[in-house]
């Protein structure tokens, strides 16, 4: 069974999902040919070697032609998903992603889930990052996932929504049963994201069984 451990001792937001995965051999140009069959333009994507504290890591980019200011319904991003060609475990996964978040969301707003405007999550940005997290996790062939204790930062960050605390309260619900690490840092180091991509991969109750390392990747 080939497994993913997710190490989020620093944090992990969507692009970073999306960074480490192509860095521990998910297919770039793949990804590319998969993302051009969403009903979505006036974005492009670039992938560059860069250096954080004297590491070599991979950084995936969402380069977007102008500011987005949509605030998409979750019922407008499934039909988007929906209408592409990704694998159909890709479809169906990231769909699953996008209601654990409009749930969290709804939550913490006192609504329903279809009554959510996604706002920044809703942004086109989010969209590929969270379909090219869910895609490279397929082209991996990765089977089930674990996760460390996860960082969230401290803090306030600025959203939407106005000033909120770090985590911000989507954050917290989506790990509600993780192991996490809070104020180690005053700012924001897990976004909601990168958390309900963590939901949507692993359990917070799975204990890490031993493993061989086959690749490595670093975001």
């Amino acid at each position: 069974m080939k497994v993913a451990y997710f190490d989020c001792s620093f944090g992990i937001s969507g692009d970073m999902t999306v960074s480490a995965l192509l860095d521990a051999g998910a297919s770039y140009e793949g990804l590319k040919s998969a993302l051009q069959t969403l009903p979505i333009t006036g974005y492009s994507v670039n992938k560059t070697t860069v250096e954080k504290n004297n590491i070599k890591a991979t950084q995936f980019e969402v380069i977007l032609e102008e500011k987005q200011h949509h605030h998409r319904h979750l019922s407008d991003i499934v039909r988007i998903i929906s209408a592409s060609e990704l694998p159909e475990p890709v479809k169906t996964n990231s769909i699953y992603t996008f209601e654990l978040l409009a749930e969290a969301e709804a939550n913490v707003h006192g609504t329903t889930k279809d009554k959510i405007h996604f706002h920044e999550v809703g942004a086109i940005d989010s969209i590929i990052d969270i379909v090219s997290a869910h895609w490279c996790y397929w082209y991996l062939g990765i089977e089930k996932s674990y996760v460390s204790e996860i960082n969230l930062g401290g803090g306030t960050v600025e959203c939407a929504h106005g000033t909120l605390p770090v985590p911000a309260p989507a954050t917290a619900l989506l790990l509600h049963g993780f192991k996490v690490k809070i104020g180690s840092a005053t700012t924001e180091l897990t976004t909601p994201t990168g958390a309900v991509l963590l939901k949507s991969f692993t359990s917070p109750t799975e204990t890490i069984p031993p493993i061989k390392i086959t690749s490595i990747g670093v975001g």
